[in-house]
């Protein structure tokens, strides 16, 4: 890879959980030089509605919700907040969370069953690659991010006005996209070029799920026909 690191596919599923264990993986690493290390391809999961009062930077705190949810010690390898918390509305009481498991088995039980944080049922769901948009000109798959972006002004995500999104003071129902055609006066079909509903939005995403196997599928697929 670029950055010098080596991907290693084992032939079985059987196999990545034996390499992941805590006692095999140091002797797996120690038969390479330097300071070598092994990261295991986590299995990246939305969970929607967090209380956020959860801390996911405390170990205690993840491993209760191992055990409360019966995923097994250490499935759980990665946590974060979508948003800074320090973006959060001061009323917010729940926010999305992104959770890295290290088994599809684990990952697969948490989407089917939800999970509980401090009490709270949570739906779990794969995350899904989604089509880029450049924060500046606005446009879908531009092939740049907004620091390189050449757009001659800032285009708004929520009005398409000429100026920063983080500016604006239109209402919801003065919403307008900069990449749809001209939408008309029902605030039913108005929209920001960051929403959701956003026809081409949903046609780029759709596009991209064609393309990536496994995409349509509700659980990452194992040997066990339910998750097909």
């Amino acid at each position: 890879m670029r950055n010098k690191s080596v991907t290693y596919h084992l032939n079985s599923a059987e196999g990545s959980r034996w390499l992941s264990q805590p006692a095999v993986r140091p002797k797996f690493i120690a038969h390479f030089e330097g300071a070598s290390s092994a990261i295991s391809s986590l299995l990246h999961c939305v969970v929607e509605y967090v209380p956020v009062s959860f801390n996911p930077n405390d170990l205690a705190s993840v491993e209760e919700v191992e055990t409360t949810n019966n995923l097994g010690g250490k499935t759980i390898q990665f946590a974060k907040w979508f948003k800074q918390p320090e973006r959060r509305l001061p009323t917010q009481r729940t926010a999305f969370l992104l959770v890295g498991f290290l088994t599809r088995e684990a990952a697969n039980l948490a989407i089917a069953n939800s999970l509980v944080f401090e009490g709270r049922v949570c739906l779990v769901r794969k995350l899904l690659t989604e089509p880029r948009r450049c924060l500046r000109c606005q446009k879908w798959d531009p092939g740049h991010l907004a620091s390189a972006c050449k757009a001659p002004t800032d285009v708004c995500a929520r009005c398409a006005g000429p100026h920063r999104t983080s500016a604006c003071t239109a209402s919801d129902l003065e919403t307008r996209c900069s990449n749809c055609p001209a939408q008309d006066d029902n605030a039913l079909l108005c929209h920001g070029a960051g929403d959701c509903i956003c026809p081409i939005f949903q046609e780029k995403v759709e596009t991209m799920r064609r393309r990536a196997p496994g995409a349509h599928y509700r659980f990452f697929p194992t040997n066990d026909p339910a998750s097909w």
